[in-house]
């Protein structure tokens, strides 16, 4: 079983089918980024579409039982998820809506300040908002899986200590082994380690230990620092692939709200050489078991430890 829990491929046949061919049983897609909720709602309705059209080969996935079918069949199932509380039109009474629809993973704040509260850009951060705090807890309510990846660490720590399931970091990096301010701490990842959540490392190069010149036994080593210093239990992979998307998706993503500033670095240039595209599971894999690391382990980190912290949350 692979689970990964964030790849932003372009929305096309040729663009996933690598991703079934390469044995991914599960990755997670975001209906939005800095979309509102008409957007969120018309990529939901797209996306629908493309697996109802391919459901040979793709599959909808809103629980763990979708999974395991996945598992069994070969199909590459997509759960979908929101990146800010733009999504919802920082309206709590929209949640719903949107999880009816299949959304199943949020991040109440991408990369700049939402309603809910304070990004990792933030200077100063202020942290988790009154409403933020509404939204949480209408994602435990509703078992949405609450995603850090974005979040300053003040607001982080605020999310992870309110929120009554686990929460998780999608896709991230040990600011121990790379200061970048997007990495998250020892402190905040053993936070989520404690209360039953997991750590997805990232494949972005610029976060890694290396830095630019790192490659595949870079985010090895990262998933090992992680095993060490959270639990084996507590690690899995969230990629951050962009595959064949445009140069007007990455000026998108990284300015403010998508028409703003520039606020952040995305190029097709930050994928690692040995997990550029899909057949870096492989060589993950090869590389983790290069420094002997037990095959019971890497099939957690994998995908069983995600699973299980779906199986968790979901309701």
């Amino acid at each position: 079983m692979i689970i990964d829990a964030k790849v932003i491929p372009a929305l096309q046949m040729q663009t996933l089918l690598p991703f079934q061919d390469a044995g991914v049983t599960t990755v997670n897609v975001p209906a939005s980024l800095w979309h509102d909720y008409a957007g969120t709602r018309a990529n939901l309705k797209s996306l629908s579409r493309l697996i109802e059209s391919n459901d040979s080969a793709l599959a909808t996935v809103r629980s763990t039982e979708d999974i395991t079918s996945c598992d069994r069949s070969g199909s590459l199932g997509i759960v979908t998820s929101i990146s800010s509380s733009a999504a919802f039109d920082d309206d709590p009474d929209k949640i719903a809506d949107l999880q009816s629809k299949g959304i199943r993973i949020a991040q109440p704040v991408f990369m700049a300040r939402s309603a809910a509260g304070s990004s990792y850009t933030d200077n100063p951060e202020t942290g988790l908002t009154d409403l933020g705090r509404k939204f949480v807890a209408e994602f435990n309510r509703l078992g949405i899986a609450i995603d850090l990846s974005h979040v300053g660490d003040r607001t982080a720590a605020t999310i992870t200590a309110c929120s009554t399931d686990p929460v998780f970091f999608s896709q991230t990096t040990p600011r121990s082994l790379n200061p970048a301010k997007r990495n998250k701490t020892d402190k905040a990842m053993g936070a989520v380690a404690n209360g039953g959540g997991v750590i997805c490392i990232a494949a972005l190069r610029q976060y890694l230990p290396r830095a630019g010149d790192s490659t595949v036994d870079d985010i090895a080593d990262a998933i090992i620092y992680c095993v060490n210093t959270a639990g084996e239990e507590h690690v899995a992979i969230g990629s951050d692939l962009t595959p064949d998307q445009s140069s007007d998706f990455y000026r998108y993503v990284s300015t403010k709200y998508g028409s703003g500033a520039a606020i952040a670095h995305s190029s097709a240039d930050d994928a690692t050489p040995g997990f550029s595209d899909a057949t870096g599971y492989c060589q993950l894999r090869t590389a983790l078991q290069r420094k002997n690391m037990q095959n019971s382990t890497i099939d957690r980190i994998m995908g069983t430890n995600l699973f299980r912290y779906f199986n968790d949350v979901w309701k």
